[in-house]
């Protein structure tokens, strides 16, 4: 999803987590775009809304959510499982 998306959220029943989304902050994102030499701007512009479809790279991606989600960690491990990512 795009920065100021509209976003409607329907969890299955009975279940508190139906997906992972995470919500980053789109100058943040878009300076480590440019670090990275994956952008050459560091002006956020909109990309097209994607959804992980690779097995791996789904499991990888909850692993993510779930250690920046942990009451039981620090903010250090959190952010290098992010830059990791």
């Amino acid at each position: 999803m795009n920065p100021d998306a509209v976003l409607a959220c329907n969890p299955n029943q009975n279940s508190p987590w139906a997906y992972y989304m995470m919500l980053v902050d789109k100058s943040w994102l878009a300076q480590l775009l440019v670090k990275f030499n994956i952008r050459a701007s560091n002006h956020w512009y909109n990309s097209q809304p994607d959804t992980l479809t690779t097995p791996v790279f789904y499991q990888q991606f909850v692993l993510v959510c779930r250690t920046l989600m942990s009451n039981k960690l620090s903010s250090k491990p959190k952010c290098c499982t992010g830059y990791k990512y």
